[in-house]
């Protein structure tokens, strides 16, 4: 298994339909912290944003909600946390995904496990996964294909088992597990719910609740071992 990190022009992600170029008339450059694909065609997003100037209070963003799904295509807009002094913003978006996304993602296969950083900048965009040897051959045959110059930045080899005790779960089980984390559900007191949970991942609440419940059973089996 191979840590590899890719960069790729942005301008051409922008071609593709996979990025807004008006992004950067105010920010410098989107991380995506986790991604998950949870139903359907839509894509869920936990990204960072770095203004490049002074940003807008949490209130201004709130109130800019409706705005900004209109303006950048969003089903959903859902600010987490920010840090105006910092210029960042830590925000929960869902998108449906473009042709050229859902061409990219059939081709390169959905079994490469995404990995940080996921940086995109307005020259280049940072690309890293987890995959063996033969699934990066098949990475570096089709990005051309795609149109896609890219340059290597680091391949390192690492432990098959980088997932621990999430190796356990299925992908959905491990989306919705951090999706939940991410917003704070396993807080005391919890900043969320599962009805909210379940309206992001478009599920019903019975379906998450019953996927945390059984995610919650086999990492504990995984660490404990099975109970008599």
């Amino acid at each position: 298994m191979k840590l590899t990190t890719l960069s790729v022009p942005t301008a051409r992600l922008v071609e593709l339909g996979m990025f807004p170029a008006r992004f950067f008339r105010h920010n410098a450059s989107l991380e995506v912290l986790q991604a998950f694909r949870l139903g359907g065609d839509d894509l869920t997003l936990l990204v960072r944003i770095h203004r490049k100037g002074r940003g807008p209070t949490e209130r201004e963003v709130e109130r800019q909600g409706a705005e900004l799904r209109e303006r950048y295509g969003l089903r959903h807009f859902e600010l987490l946390s920010s840090d105006p002094q910092a210029r960042e913003y830590t925000v929960l978006l869902r998108v449906s995904m473009t042709e050229g996304m859902g061409e990219m993602a059939h081709r390169l296969g959905a079994d490469l496990l995404p990995a940080q950083p996921f940086v995109v900048r307005e020259a280049d965009t940072l690309i890293s996964f987890y995959a063996t040897d033969a699934q990066v051959a098949r990475v570096r045959e089709l990005l051309p294909l795609l149109g896609l110059e890219y340059r290597v930045v680091r391949a390192r080899r690492v432990a098959k088992e980088v997932q621990g005790p999430l190796g356990a779960l299925t992908e959905r089980q491990r989306h919705l597990l951090q999706l939940a984390q991410r917003l704070g559900y396993f807080e005391t007191p919890a900043r969320t719910d599962l009805a909210h949970i379940a309206a992001i991942a478009g599920v019903s609440k019975a379906a998450v609740s019953k996927q945390l419940r059984t995610a919650e059973r086999k990492i504990l089996t995984s660490l404990i071992g099975e109970t008599p």
